[in-house]
């Protein structure tokens, strides 16, 4: 399950969580209309396209947070499919041990992280 922030082209947002890959999603809401229900012209639809879609993953308590790919800090990427317990460990890391900024963590899962 992911959470995704889907702008709108009248400037509305809105958050939800949606099942799929990062393609699958974008291709769900990126272009598409969507009923928003009543407008606030007073009529019963408000047909908006999606323009975009944030992926919130990326935010753990806020903070970027980029997986190393090498093992040896050589390739950070943004990381959209934090397993649940490891986002866990990043959260208790971020709010329990006071760190804001981290620039390698090693997980549970034996993968490192960085985030700020």
């Amino acid at each position: 399950m992911r959470t995704v922030k889907v702008m709108f082209a009248n400037g509305n947002s809105l958050i939800t969580d949606i099942n799929g890959t990062r393609a699958e999603v974008l291709a769900y809401y990126v272009g598409q209309w969507f009923n928003l229900g009543p407008s606030t012209e007073g009529s019963d639809d408000d047909m908006q396209r999606a323009v975009s879609v944030e992926f919130l993953e990326l935010l753990v308590c806020g903070k970027r947070v980029q997986v190393d790919l090498s093992g040896i800090g050589h390739c950070w990427k943004d990381d959209d499919t934090i397993p649940p317990d490891v986002r866990i460990e990043i959260e208790c890391e971020i709010i329990d041990g006071k760190q804001e900024t981290c620039e390698d963590y090693l997980a549970s899962n034996g993968l490192h992280y960085r985030w700020s």
